[in-house]
């Protein structure tokens, strides 16, 4: 079952429309292919996919249930197709893989670095302490990266644009 938030299409029109470098498609491609590698990776590892939810935040897969091991290799298929991007010549969908591949693995829950260490962590803690560490690190590498965006806006003047980075990943934090 694929869900579509009805603010997607108003943001993509937005980032379309606004885009004066003209690398939306190249963006949405690197996206695109970060899903897909997540996707792959559930169905090699023997797991079903059974909803995509596709917002303005990014897209959240819900797959039947995978162990630990398992579900810590999907969470890292993203990132390393986001990663390998570079490789294949184009320099914005290149760009694009490395900024959502780094953004990804920032070990923050619910992005792909938090999922992964959460996954990792339940391999040999505790539920309860497993939660106690990821609030910690969503704090730390999330204050962190939206001090690194204020600065650069600040320093750089580069205005509400350097916002959006921080302002996603607030929404995605407070979402969980």
């Amino acid at each position: 079952m694929i869900h579509i938030s009805p603010w997607l299409p108003v943001i993509l029109c937005l980032f379309y429309r606004l885009d004066p470098l003209g690398c939306f498609w190249p963006f949405l491609l690197a996206a695109a292919l970060h899903e897909l590698g997540h996707a792959l990776s559930v169905l090699l590892c023997g797991g079903k996919i059974r909803e995509l939810r596709l917002g303005p935040g990014g897209a959240v897969m819900t797959a039947a249930r995978l162990s630990y091991r398992q579900e810590l290799l999907c969470a890292l298929a993203g990132p390393a197709v986001s990663l390998s991007l570079p490789l294949f010549g184009w320099p914005w969908l290149g760009f694009w893989g490395l900024v959502q591949g780094a953004y990804n693995l920032l070990p923050v829950y619910p992005l792909d670095g938090g999922r992964a260490l959460q996954c990792a962590l339940l391999l040999r803690l505790s539920p309860e302490r497993t939660r106690r560490i990821l609030r910690i690190c969503g704090l730390v590498f999330g204050g962190a990266l939206i001090a690194l965006f204020l600065w650069a806006a600040w320093a750089f003047h580069l205005g509400l644009l350097a916002f959006l980075a921080p302002g996603l990943l607030l929404w995605r934090l407070c979402r969980n």
